[in-house]
C-alpha cells in the first residue's frame, strides 16, 4: 500500500487499523494491521497533519450552554 506524502500515523481506537494522514492527497487513510490492505480513505482539508481520536455520543448536538 503506497501513500501520498504520509505525514503522521495513529493507531485506531479499536487497535485494528493504522490511520495515516496523507498530506499529498489531502486525505486520511486507514490500513488494516493484519492484512496491510487499505480499509478506507476520507477526504479532509488541505495538508492534513496529526490525527486525533475522540468518542462523541451519537446524540451530541454541541457544547452545553
Amino acid at each position: 500500500m503506497s501513500a501520498s506524502k504520509p505525514y503522521r500515523a495513529t493507531v485506531s481506537g479499536d487497535g485494528r487499523d493504522c490511520l495515516i494522514s496523507e498530506s499529498g492527497a489531502d486525505r486520511i487513510t486507514a490500513i488494516d494491521f493484519t492484512t496491510g490492505e487499505k480499509v478506507t480513505s476520507v477526504a479532509v482539508g488541505d495538508h492534513p497533519q496529526r490525527v486525533r481520536l475522540a468518542h462523541v455520543p451519537a446524540d451530541w448536538t454541541g457544547p452545553a450552554d
